[in-house]
């Protein structure tokens, strides 16, 4: 074979592999999977405008005033734009507004819940960063909180590893909060 021939053959290769990755990222700049990089998103952008995109809810319409589709008719006065759905039924949890959270109240942890510790915070040793630890006591103890009184609340936790460590932290030293139980993957 000429030497032509060959730089040609392997130049298709090329460009049908870069076919190949792109088609397989589909514009993304990581090759895996888009559920993987960013769940949140992914789902969001699988259900934009759909019957499951929370935004589509027409506030004020309820199910009865919206007629069903016909089961005989490929056009459906759902799959339109502008079609008022009603604020009940099934959407996905991605697509609704988390709203700012201002007047919700944050329920106490349980003897199931554990915390993630933040190392990055002076009552949390360095080497205790990202270690989870269960609650032994919250002061003051309630069943319910506002934000501004869980900001004020202290923990005694304990970490269950080899540290063994008994810490006696703010709320805003703690990363997170495992609720049920620990969480297989650590943080």
């Amino acid at each position: 074979m000429s030497e032509d021939l060959e730089d040609k053959i392997e130049e298709k290769k090329e460009q049908i592999a870069k076919k190949k990755a792109q088609k397989r990222n589909k514009g993304t700049d990581s090759p895996l999977d888009p559920m993987l990089v960013d769940p949140i998103a992914a789902q969001q952008e699988r259900f934009a405008g759909t019957t499951s995109d929370a935004s589509t809810r027409a506030e004020g319409t309820v199910a009865s005033d919206v007629d069903p589709d016909p089961a005989d008719d490929p056009n459906k006065p759902s799959d339109a734009e502008n079609y008022a759905f009603p604020p009940a039924g099934d959407v996905d949890i991605a697509t609704v507004d988390p709203g700012s959270g201002e007047g919700e109240s944050l329920v106490a942890p349980t003897l199931e819940d554990w915390v993630v510790l933040d190392g990055s915070h002076d009552a949390v040793p360095d080497a205790l960063d990202g270690r989870r630890a269960v609650i032994l006591q919250l002061i003051p103890l309630q069943d319910v909180y506002t934000q501004e009184e869980w900001d004020d609340t202290s923990l005694t936790v304990r970490t269950r590893d080899d540290y063994g460590a008994t810490l006696t932290i703010p709320t805003d030293a703690i990363k997170t909060i495992q609720r049920g139980g620990v969480n297989p993957a650590r943080t």
